[in-house]
């Protein structure tokens, strides 16, 4: 990430903003409206209620027992034991509020921007002004609310684009680093925990590109080991039967959009 900052100011600049309009979204959007009511944090399901209220919840749950000791609680339903336990690591050292949730998130956000800054720095070939106004992108409405809730957005955006940056160093710099290999191996591990489907997106367009760049068997072993550490972190957090077989493996569930 080192060299893709060309000034620091504009970017504390955008980050300062970014949180402010994070504070607002959780004061306005999500504290005001759910907390009069009781639905601030609730196990049940109600209209409008998103599975990000679900995870809160879970956190919540898992912070008030210790994470530790309640690991096999954090897989609740699908794909969830990468948030809520993010969540719940939050909940546990800082304590419960969705702002210090929003805080982290925002940091997420800066990842984000500037991995994807740094992408388009190694595509082109150059560090042109321009590319540093992907700063302000942490503001774009969408994003900016669903990276102020407890949802799986903004650390999906930033492992995602983390990764990418890093497969992007291995296809385009002119000599191999362990250090764009060690992060796409941290980042393939953290985007499987949190979205199986993103880091499967991630690996399978970018295959061929590896390949062609570091030749046919270090490019295979190199997808391979990717591939891998996928698999590896289905495994461990209980999700490589409901997720790779039932699921993405279901030839009945290729044909239900049909």
């Amino acid at each position: 990430l080192a060299g893709i900052v060309q000034r620091a100011p504009p970017w504390i600049l955008a980050f300062l903003v970014k949180l402010t309009v994070a504070y607002l979204i959780v004061l306005c959007c999500w504290h005001a409206p759910l907390e009069p009511i009781g639905l601030l944090r609730t196990a049940d399901v109600y209209d409008g209620s998103q599975a990000s209220n679900l995870y809160d919840f879970q956190a919540m749950l898992v912070a008030q027992n210790g994470l530790l000791k309640s690991l096999d609680m954090l897989n609740f339903t699908w794909q969830s034991a990468g948030i809520v336990g993010y969540l719940a690591g939050i909940y546990s050292i800082f304590g419960v509020s969705v702002l210090y949730v929003a805080f982290f998130n925002a940091v997420m956000s800066l990842l984000a921007v500037v991995s994807l800054t740094g992408i388009l720095i190694l595509l082109s070939g150059e560090r042109h002004p321009v590319w540093q106004l992907l700063r302000w992108g942490m503001l774009i409405p969408f994003l900016a609310y669903y990276e102020a809730t407890p949802g799986k957005e903004a650390i999906t955006h930033a492992f995602y684009y983390f990764s990418l940056l890093c497969l992007v160093s291995i296809v385009r710099l002119p000599r191999l680093r362990w250090g764009p290999l060690l992060g796409l191996g941290l980042g393939i591990i953290l985007l499987s925990v949190i979205r199986t489907n993103a880091a499967l997106l991630l690996l399978l367009a970018n295959a061929y590109f590896m390949i062609r760049r570091m030749g046919v068997l270090r490019g295979l072993t190199l997808s391979a080991g990717v591939a891998g550490l996928l698999l590896a972190a289905l495994y461990f957090t209980g999700n490589f039967q409901a997720v790779l077989i039932d699921h993405y493996l279901n030839p009945d569930r290729w044909f239900e959009v049909l």
